[in-house]
């Protein structure tokens, strides 16, 4: 582990923000099982201590929307990624 960190957001199809969503780690380098966010009011999320890498994010909203992405694991916190749901 080191001090990478992966940011972003949840977002619905229209572009809006989805509070209260899932984000888990489902895939990547490293250790990070069982690792899960819930996302804030803006749909923002955030991992950090993960190993540099590329990682697979599945989100799940309040409503039973799911999404799926990878993402880059960052140094940087204004690299963020968005992460969109459908239902």
């Amino acid at each position: 582990m080191d001090d990478w960190r992966l940011t972003g957001r949840v977002v619905d199809r229209d572009g809006r923000p989805v509070e209260e969503a899932t984000v888990a780690i489902v895939d990547g380098p490293g250790e990070w099982a069982d690792l899960a966010v819930v996302t804030a009011a803006d749909g923002a999320f955030g991992f950090s201590s993960l190993s540099e890498g590329t990682f697979r994010l599945s989100a799940l909203s309040p409503r039973g929307g799911r999404g799926e992405g990878w993402f880059r694991s960052s140094r940087s916190p204004s690299e963020d990624g968005v992460l969109v749901v459908t239902t």
